[in-house]
């Protein structure tokens, strides 16, 4: 997951036409936007891509300068854009955004300001 060329080449072996990819990964930030980036092609239109515990990144992979996957879905929520301290980064992701038909931000125990937990995109039909 640390390179994009990697998870490019992982996807290639697949069919498109997902109804659900869950990221259950190593929880890095980088780690979970590449991988966004990466197999959201293989996403059928309705499918649904969930990210699981945006609120714990491991600090041994977890680039210092690099915007956190909760924030950076957090502030598109609002925004419908997204802004991110690598500028390729939001380049890429911000060329998805026609195809999202909702993202939610769910935090740790349904409470309103418990840490960000679960993050579900929806493909837009």
């Amino acid at each position: 997951m640390d390179k994009r060329e990697n998870i490019q080449e992982a996807a290639a072996k697949l069919e498109p036409g997902f109804d659900i990819i869950l990221d259950d990964a190593s929880h890095a930030s980088h780690h979970q936007q590449f991988g966004l980036l990466e197999m959201w092609p293989l996403l059928k239109p309705g499918g649904m891509y969930i990210i699981e515990d945006l609120h714990w990144q491991p600090r041994t992979y977890e680039p210092k300068v690099f915007t956190k996957t909760g924030d950076l879905f957090q502030l598109f929520q609002h925004r419908r854009t997204f802004e991110h301290s690598d500028a390729e980064m939001e380049r890429d992701l911000n060329e998805l955004v026609p195809e999202i038909g909702f993202a939610y931000v769910f935090p740790n125990g349904f409470r309103k300001r418990g840490a960000q937990k679960v993050l579900v995109l929806q493909k837009e039909y």
